[in-house]
C-alpha cells in the first residue's frame, strides 16, 4: 500500500511543525534509493531455520534489516509505528501453563510521506509466566510486522527470500567474512565524556578552540610572581646557583661558647667541596627562635639563623 499525501501541516507561534512534514527525494537521491532496493542480498545476510514438514526457510534478523534501512534512507529517512496489537488468544491448561499468540500491525513511513504497512504474529506455548508470554508474543509480532512491511518497498530490504530460485541459488555463493573490529571505530568512554564536555554551557567547540584553550593555560602558567612574594635577589641567587652544594640548607650556627657572652658568627667550612656547619647551642634559642628554625626547615629558604646574643639584647 502506498501514499503520496499533500500534506498541508500547520505550525505553532514559533514556527515549529506539529507534525512531519513530506519532504520528497530529490532525482539524484531517489535514483540512488531504487538501485539499492533493486539488489538482492548477499548470502551473508541471509539466515535459515527449520519449518514445519522438515523444510528450511530462509529470512532475515531484524536488526539487518533496520541497519540496511538505515543505510538506503537515512537515520532520519524513516520511521515505523504500531497501527495495531492485539492478543488473539490465551490458553491455560490444567497445569497453569499458557500458551499465548498475538498479532500486530506496523507502518513503515519514509520521508517523502510514502508508507508501506504489514501484519506480523508471535505465539508461545506451554509457558508458566504469564508476562513472559506477553513480553514474548508482543516482541515477536511487532519485528515480524516490521520486516513484513519493511519488504515491500525492495529485494534488499527482505522480499528477495520469497524467491524460491534466488534462494536454491544462494547457496553456490561464497559467503564474504566480516573483518576484524577496528578499536578505532568503536565508541568508547573518552568519546561520551568528549561530547558531553562539548555540550556543556561554555564549552570547547573544536581543535582550534582546544588548542587555543591550552595556550591560554600555558600563559597562565607562565606569568610572573607578583612582586609582593618574589625572594630577595640574594636568596634566588642561591636558589639558582649550578653548584649543588649551594643549595643545602642552613639549620646551625657556631656558637662562642669560651666567654658566654660574645656574639656568635656563622662558620662556614669547606671539606671535600660540601658545605659543613659546626655543632648548634640550643641553649641560645628561645621558643620564637626554634619556631623560625622549623619554618625554615618545612621551606627551601637558604637563611643563616643568629643567636638572639647577636643583636645586642635579650628577647
Amino acid at each position: 500500500m502506498s501514499q503520496f499525501p499533500n500534506q498541508q501541516q500547520s505550525r505553532g507561534e514559533h514556527g515549529v511543525q506539529d507534525g512531519p512534514l513530506g519532504v520528497p527525494f530529490d532525482t539524484d537521491e531517489s535514483a540512488r534509493i531504487q538501485r539499492l532496493l533493486r539488489q538482492k542480498l548477499g548470502p551473508e545476510h541471509v539466515s535459515t531455520r527449520q519449518g514445519m514438514g522438515g523444510t528450511r526457510l530462509s529470512y532475515i534478523e531484524g536488526w539487518r534489516i533496520i541497519s540496511i534501512a538505515n543505510e538506503i534512507f537515512g537515520f532520519n529517512g524513516w520511521r515505523s509505528s504500531i497501527q495495531n496489537m492485539a492478543i488473539d488468544f490465551m490458553d491455560m491448561s490444567e497445569g497453569g501453563r499458557l500458551s499465548v499468540g498475538a498479532s500486530c500491525v506496523v507502518r513503515i513511513t519514509l520521508r517523502d510521506g510514502t508508507y508501506r504497512e504489514d501484519v506480523g504474529y508471535g505465539m508461545i506455548e506451554n509457558v508458566k509466566s504469564k508476562g513472559q508470554a506477553l513480553e514474548k508474543v508482543k516482541k515477536e509480532a511487532t519485528t515480524d510486522a516490521l520486516k513484513r512491511a519493511m519488504r515491500q518497498f525492495g529485494n534488499v530490504l527482505g522480499n528477495c527470500v520469497y524467491d524460491k530460485e534466488y534462494v536454491k541459488s544462494l547457496v553456490q555463493v561464497q559467503k564474504q567474512t566480516r573483518g576484524r573490529i577496528q578499536e578505532s571505530s568503536l565508541y568508547r568512554y573518552t568519546d561520551l565524556e568528549e561530547t558531553q564536555r562539548i555540550n556543556q554551557p561554555g564549552g570547547v567547540q573544536g581543535p582550534q578552540a582546544i588548542a587555543g584553550q591550552q595556550a591560554s593555560d600555558k600563559q597562565v602558567q607562565q606569568l610572573p610572581m607578583p612582586a609582593s612574594v618574589q625572594r630577595p635577589p640574594n636568596q634566588m641567587q642561591a636558589m639558582n646557583t649550578d653548584d649543588a652544594a649551594r643549595h643545602r640548607r642552613v639549620v646551625g650556627q657556631h656558637a662562642n661558647t669560651g666567654s658566654g657572652s660574645g656574639p656568635s658568627n656563622n662558620v662556614f667550612q669547606q671539606s671535600g667541596g660540601m658545605d659543613e656547619v659546626s655543632d648548634f647551642d640550643m641553649d641560645v634559642l628561645d621558643d620564637e627562635g626554634m619556631l623560625d628554625i622549623i619554618a625554615d626547615l618545612e621551606t627551601d629558604r637558604p637563611i643563616i639563623h643568629e643567636s638572639p646574643s647577636s643583636f645586642g639584647g635579650q628577647w
